[in-house]
């Protein structure tokens, strides 16, 4: 029986008809062709859809749809938490991953929108001044803009913050450290190359600029107006609510439960993809950005069509039109979508299919959202008022629900069939389990096939290894179980701990078959050369003294790592026992730092030329070349302040003109009579240079103590100079002004 379309009313009064218009009346032809409604059409995939589930490890999937302006459909399948056969429904909250990077962008727009001056294009470093990227190039270039459309370059690994098992390795407060860091590997705006890092720091300018924190922001310029009731960064976990249970899919289709977590809270990538939301929600949202880009005056959301404007081709040269915005890919239709996720790494472009192939044009934003234990997908079709919105709850063995979403797209607007989803979902399982398989294969038939290549000693191998600013390293240690094998751990966590087999010569690998790697929710990677470790030893050297790892296609080389060398007990010459440096605390006092005689231990290890450490809130530290450097680790007497850490460490450089830079890692300061309490009142420091007057250069010689006095309070201050005031010493502009007994480096 044929049925009108649900869709509203054409006002045939109009002299000038609209794209929309126009397809109005192919659905009205179709109706009265006696062909199924749209709605119809929306419920006979229900078996499409199971299979799919099934094929590719979904326990459930919750999905809605919109025609003009209108929720026309919502249907939900299998189990959001297997073990209690709980069902999904549009209500079921979901972690929705980089459909995040949406309400971030949103979150941006309306703050840009408040600000007098220009933003968009404003170098990020006049906005965050810590940031200073590794490619000089982007100093003063690389703004907003730039970083909400993934067009600044910058190689997009992740690999110092994110290993799986649902934690984060870094701090947030490590990340401007971290994205200045980054390598740049494709041209500044001109391709496009997807990267988490940079809505992170579109985060951090939001709460600099607005001086709230992004959870916070986002809620009052996005989620509240708009009256999302479950969508939250920061969603409740209890018995009452209806949560979406997480797994990662194993290669034979069954689910691994994932334990309960919010992994994203107050994480380095909470703007990235730490958004929790259900549904109904998102239909709500879907239809705000479809009506603030018809009419902006009319919706709280702002600037959306300059989020929803092309900034970066997807591939260049581009003969297509497929776009990215701002949160948003853009893209024509008929034409293949989907690019933003794992479907198009396991196939090339030309393999997937052409959705709405035979159809007349539409124009599409999508965007597709992975995240511990859940995968989804958003679309929207301006000229119809139309959205399609797919939450599912596993690390699946495809991007299934960018395959369920085309299922219903093509439902919705009655595409001609030109794609078996059931058969690509089979072939993407088969092809990201193959991928794994052989990677485990070709590391196996190296250790075969290639010469009997015996390592050293395990011994020459462990150690800890950082990266140049010390903020990451890997531990090698020991294997407890295996004693032919070593252990990887990251950062030094237990959680992070993989098993590390010899390969070749010094090289190990640390591949885990697709289980394992599945059971830790770990983003799967067929890269063989990124479970690699190469381990570096100088001619006569009995240890490593540096590794390579985690190289990936698209970089040059690996990220290496310096192993860090415990101190040494080296005999100290007078110039390091009373070693001094001008340093100022966070609340801008000044005082001097020596090292005393009364430690029970000053050590000394040389360091390299172009030595570089950050590890922020303590200073940046360069050893510029022509220099030599020396850390000093100074052991303090535990019997008479037990408080103090065994280990205090420094950096001292010394040159022909006897600058001397000392990296203060921070202050210890006992107040009068209470030593115990020394570590409760710990401040970080900041770096200050100071050129060395010949007075007290001749002093250090000399061995001789510099003058303490006492202030009017009884309180200590140190000098430098050869008195308290005169001459070319500083004089009494850094007198200590604080009321203490010790103080301790």
């Amino acid at each position: 029986m044929c049925s009108e379309y649900i869709g509203g009313a054409m006002d045939s009064s109009k002299l000038v008809c609209t794209y929309h218009d126009l397809l109005y009346a192919l659905d009205n032809i179709e109706a009265a062709t006696c062909q199924p409604r749209p709605v119809e059409r929306l419920a006979s995939v229900a078996s499409i859809i199971s299979e799919v589930c099934n094929i590719s490890g979904v326990p459930s999937a919750a999905i809605g749809v919109i025609d003009d302006g209108k929720v026309v459909f919502t249907e939900s399948f299998g189990y959001s938490d297997v073990s209690a056969r709980k069902c999904a429904t549009a209500d079921t909250i979901y972690g929705i991953g980089s459909l995040t990077k949406g309400f971030t962008a949103a979150s941006a727009a309306h703050l840009f929108d408040k600000v007098p001056s220009p933003i968009w294009s404003r170098p990020i470093k006049d906005i965050l001044p810590d940031y200073v990227p590794k490619d000089s190039r982007l100093d003063r270039l690389v703004s907003p803009a730039d970083f909400l459309s993934h067009r600044t370059g910058l190689f997009p690994d992740m690999s110092v913050a994110v290993q799986g098992d649902q934690e984060f390795l870094l701090s947030a407060e490590q990340l401007i450290p971290a994205v200045s860091d980054i390598d740049t590997v494709a041209s500044f705006r001109e391709e496009w190359l997807y990267n988490n890092w940079g809505y992170s720091i579109i985060a951090k300018t939001i709460e600099k600029l607005s001086g709230k924190p992004y959870h916070q922001y986002v809620r009052e310029a996005v989620i509240d107006p708009l009256g999302l009731t479950s969508t939250s960064t920061r969603p409740v976990r209890d018995s009452g609510s209806d949560f979406a249970e997480a797994y990662a899919a194993l290669d034979d289709g069954s689910f691994q439960h994932l334990p309960q977590r919010l992994p994203f809270k107050d994480s380095l990538f909470e703007a990235s993809g730490g958004m929790y939301s259900t549904v109904n929600d998102m239909l709500k949202y879907a239809n705000a950005v479809l009506q603030a880009n018809e009419d902006p005056k009319s919706s709280p959301l702002k600037n959306i069509k300059m989020l929803l404007s092309n900034q970066v081709p997807l591939d260049n040269p581009s003969h297509l039109y497929r776009f990215y915005g701002m949160g948003w890919v853009l893209t024509q239709l008929p034409g293949v979508v989907g690019l933003q996720g794992d479907n198009a790494e396991l196939f090339a472009w030309d393999e997937l299919p052409i959705l709405g192939f035979g159809s007349p044009p539409r124009m599409a934003f999508y965007h597709q959202g992975a995240a511990f234990g859940y995968y989804s997908s958003i679309f929207l079709f301006p000229e119809t008022r139309s959205a399609v919105v797919v939450l599912t709850n596993s690390i699946p063995l495809n991007d299934a629900a960018d395959w369920i979403a085309q299922v219903y797209v093509s439902a919705l607007f009655g595409f001609p069939a030109n794609a078996d989803y059931i058969k690509l979902a089979r072939e993407s399982r088969a092809r990201k389990v193959g991928n794994v398989v052989k990677l485990k294969s070709r590391f196996d038939a190296i250790r075969h096939n290639g010469p009997d290549d015996a390592h050293r000693p395990l011994e020459a191998y462990i150690g800890k290894y950082y990266n140049r600013r010390g903020n990451f390293f890997l531990d090698i240690r020991p294997h407890s179980d295996a004693p032919a094998c070593l252990q990887l751990v990251f950062q030094g966590k237990e959680l992070h701990t993989y098993e590390l087999r010899h390969l070749r010569q010094d090289t190990f690998e640390w591949a885990l078959d697709y289980n394992a790697s599945a059971s830790r929710a770990r983003f799967t990677i067929w890269d063989s050369d990124y479970f690699v470790v190469d381990f570096k030893l100088q001619a006569g050297d009995k240890r490593a003294s540096s590794l390579t790892w985690a190289k990936w296609e698209d970089a040059e080389q690996g990220m290496e790592l310096l192993r860090k060398h415990e101190p040494e007990d080296v005999p100290v010459s007078p110039i390091a026992k009373l070693g001094m440096a001008l340093a100022r605390t966070n609340t801008g006092s000044y005082f001097l730092l020596p090292l005393f005689h009364d430690f029970g231990g000053i050590f000394r290890k040389k360091l390299p030329n172009g030595f570089k450490r950050h590890s922020p809130p303590h200073p940046r530290l360069v050893v510029p070349r022509g220099m030599q450097a020396y850390e000093f680790t100074a052991r303090p007497v535990q019997q008479r302040c037990p408080a103090v850490a065994p280990i205090c460490p420094a950096i001292v450089l010394q040159g022909a003109d006897f600058r001397i830079v000392l990296d203060v890692l921070a202050l210890g300061v006992a107040p009068k009579g209470t030593l115990a309490e020394v570590q409760n009142v710990v401040k970080p420091v900041e770096l200050v240079v100071i050129e060395v007057c010949t007075g007290f250069r001749d002093a250090m010689r000399a061995g001789q103590q510099q003058p303490v006095a006492t202030d009017a309070d009884g309180g200590a201050g140190l000098f430098l100079g050869e008195d308290q005031g005169g001459g070319d010493s500083l004089g009494k502009s850094l007198q200590v002004s604080w009321d203490l007994d010790f103080v301790f480096l």
